[in-house]
C-alpha cells in the first residue's frame, strides 16, 4: 500500500483528491511522551472521519508488531485446519 506524507498544512487540500490514506509521522517527542499535539490529533481526526483511516508512523515497536504476527499465524494455521468450518 503506497502512503502520502505531507507537511499537516498541506493535507486538507490534497488529501480530498488523494486515493491514499494519510500518512502521520509524530515527533519523538510525541512518540516518547505518548501523546499527539492538538494539530496532530486534529488532522488525525479529519483524516479518520473523510477516510475511515489514519495511518501513525513509528507508534508501535516492531517486536510488539512481531508478536502480534506470530499469535495471527499460529490461528490462521487453527482457523485453516478445520477447512470450511473454520
Amino acid at each position: 500500500m503506497r502512503f502520502l506524507r505531507l507537511p499537516l498544512a498541506s493535507i486538507r487540500h490534497y488529501a480530498t483528491v488523494s486515493p491514499y490514506p494519510i500518512s502521520l509521522r509524530p515527533s519523538i517527542h510525541e512518540i516518547q511522551s505518548g501523546r499527539l499535539t492538538k494539530k496532530n490529533v486534529q488532522a488525525g481526526l479529519e483524516a479518520f472521519q473523510r477516510d475511515g483511516v489514519v495511518v501513525l508512523e513509528n507508534v508501535v515497536h516492531h517486536r510488539a508488531i512481531d508478536k502480534l504476527n506470530a499469535t495471527m499465524l499460529e490461528d490462521a494455521k487453527i482457523l485453516l485446519a478445520r477447512g470450511e468450518d473454520g
